[in-house]
């Protein structure tokens, strides 16, 4: 049994996640704008949901043996699945077919800290990473003058 920590959960990508961990007998936290939009999934699956009003101290959440828990200090530390970016409002797609991903992820010995979903959004960030990495190396004598003396440290 893993233990999640996912935002956005009333809706899309948080939703979609969070009854696909519940369905496999994980236990989540879940925040929601809304915490009476996570009633029916409290109703289907119990206390191994606990949800929360979009929390300001993230740190005092603890998921442990009776799920997760406001305000404790120790505990199993969660996977925690952020989806309320407002960027994903934008992309095509379909929610739904996420959920395996996600599984497979939290599943994983070496998860990523971070996921591209979809077809797109890699070459993007390429393309990006491929900009900055020609500046740096257009400014890279002057980054090495900075150091002082020409000495590495």
């Amino acid at each position: 049994m893993e233990n999640w920590f996912i935002t956005g959960t009333s809706r899309g990508f948080g939703r979609v996640w969070a009854t696909a961990a519940l369905e496999r007998g994980d236990r989540v936290a879940a925040t929601a704008r809304d915490v009476t939009s996570l009633d029916d999934l409290r109703a289907r699956f119990g206390d191994r949901i606990t949800a929360f009003p979009n929390p300001r101290d993230l740190s005092r959440i603890e998921v442990g043996a009776r799920g997760p828990q406001p305000g404790a200090r120790q505990g199993d530390r969660p996977h925690r699945v952020e989806s309320d970016r407002g960027r994903t409002a934008h992309q095509k797609g379909d929610p739904a077919h996420t959920a395996e991903a996600m599984l497979r992820i939290v599943d994983a010995d070496a998860p990523p800290l971070r996921l591209f979903l979809g077809d797109g959004p890699l070459a993007v960030a390429t393309a990006d990473y491929e900009q900055h990495l020609a500046t740096w190396r257009e400014w890279e004598q002057g980054s090495i003058a900075a150091q002082g003396n020409g000495s590495a440290r």
